[in-house]
């Protein structure tokens, strides 16, 4: 988990599969750092509670 630059963007990696099966959501996201951060305590902590992480969806 934790949060990296890309680019002009940061990439935040959280993980949420089991200890014996990793998976891991991948989340861009553009601004600061501190506001990179602020993102990935927010995605956390609604991983925590049980709320769905949002993901990418095609509408047509």
């Amino acid at each position: 988990m934790g949060i990296r630059k890309r680019g002009n963007a940061w990439q935040i990696v959280i993980d949420v599969g089991t200890k014996e099966q990793r998976q891991q959501k991948v989340f861009t996201f553009r601004g600061t750092k501190p506001e990179a951060r602020a993102e990935e305590a927010r995605l956390k902590a609604m991983y925590k509670m049980g709320t769905s992480l949002p993901g990418k969806m095609t509408v047509s």
